[in-house]
């Protein structure tokens, strides 16, 4: 039996024609079928993919962020600009400059009715987050810290 066709990266045979279809059709080579079978074609493709993507992203970063944010929230950058500088630049709770972060400030929204509700920084909207959007909770801890706030009381 003579070897019609070989994978080039997992070494697949194919010696007769129905193992032949596991190569996929490619009519621009002179034996019709691809050198990689379809799973590794396909494994190749999607890395590919993958780091297009990757090398996008980071070429086109305001492009990327528009996409995102548009994609989570419904804004673009423009908006997202917008509200920094309506902000002045803050986070909308503690009052820290955005400059004092590694990173952007984050888009808080409500996470029931998705409305925007502004820019926080990673601690405030991490904080707002773990209470769950509750205002009874946030009382509570306001409460709490308020009862301790010169120092542990027994």
């Amino acid at each position: 039996m003579s070897l019609l066709r070989k994978c080039k990266k997992c070494g697949i045979e194919a010696n007769t024609a129905e193992e032949l279809d596991f190569f996929p059709v490619d009519t621009s080579s002179k034996h019709g079928r691809r050198n990689k079978c379809k799973k590794c074609f396909r494994e190749g493709r999607q890395e590919y993919s993958r780091n297009y993507s990757r090398e996008w992203f980071r070429r086109n970063p305001d492009k990327s962020r528009n996409s995102m944010l548009k994609q989570y929230y419904g804004i673009t950058l423009d908006d997202y600009d917008k509200m920094l500088f309506a902000q002045e630049g803050e986070c909308a709770v503690c009052n820290r400059h955005h400059t004092e972060f590694k990173k952007p400030l984050y888009v808080d929204h409500c996470h029931t009715t998705g409305a925007v509700r502004g820019l926080l920084c990673h601690t405030c909207n991490s904080g707002i987050g773990m209470l769950n959007d509750d205002l009874d909770m946030l009382y509570s801890a306001c409460e709490y810290l308020e009862q301790y706030k010169h120092g542990r009381q027994i």
